[in-house]
C-alpha cells in the first residue's frame, strides 16, 4: 500500500513539473494599468479590449475601449486589426491573460493589462 502512495505521489509531482515546463512560455505579455494609463493620456492609438460580462463592462469602463467578452472573443476577431496594438482588459487580470494568448495565437499583438481595471487610475466610464 505505502509502495503504492508513493508510486501515485511522484506521478503527480511528474505531472506538475511537466504541466509548468509546458505553460511556462505560455505567460501572456503585459503592461502595466499605470503604463497604460500614461501611453492614454499622452493620446497614444491604442485599441484597448475589455473582455469582461457586460453587468461588469457598465459598472465602469476605460473610455473607448471595446468591449467584446471573452465567450464572444474568438466569434469576434474579424473586428481587431493585425496592425493594431491591443490592450486587453478585465477585472483583475486573469481573463484578459487568457484573452490575450488567444489573440497572440490567431497572430493579432495583444498584451494583458496586469492587474485589471482594479489597478486603473485613469478615468472610467459608465
Amino acid at each position: 500500500m505505502r509502495v503504492r502512495v508513493a508510486v501515485t505521489a511522484l506521478l503527480l509531482v511528474a505531472i506538475v513539473v511537466v504541466l509548468r515546463l509546458v505553460t511556462a512560455g505560455r505567460a501572456a505579455p503585459y503592461v502595466t494599468a499605470a503604463k497604460v494609463l500614461q501611453r492614454y493620456q499622452a493620446g497614444e492609438r491604442l485599441v484597448l479590449v475589455d473582455v469582461r460580462e457586460r453587468a461588469e463592462f457598465v459598472t465602469g469602463h476605460i473610455p473607448g475601449s471595446r468591449h467584446i467578452p471573452l465567450a464572444q472573443l474568438e466569434q469576434r476577431l474579424g473586428e481587431l486589426g493585425r496592425d493594431d496594438e491591443i490592450i486587453v482588459v478585465c477585472l483583475t487580470g486573469s481573463r484578459s491573460a487568457r484573452a490575450t494568448r488567444l489573440l497572440r495565437e490567431a497572430g493579432l499583438n495583444a498584451r494583458n493589462m496586469r492587474g485589471g481595471i482594479l489597478q486603473w487610475r485613469g478615468p472610467l466610464e459608465k
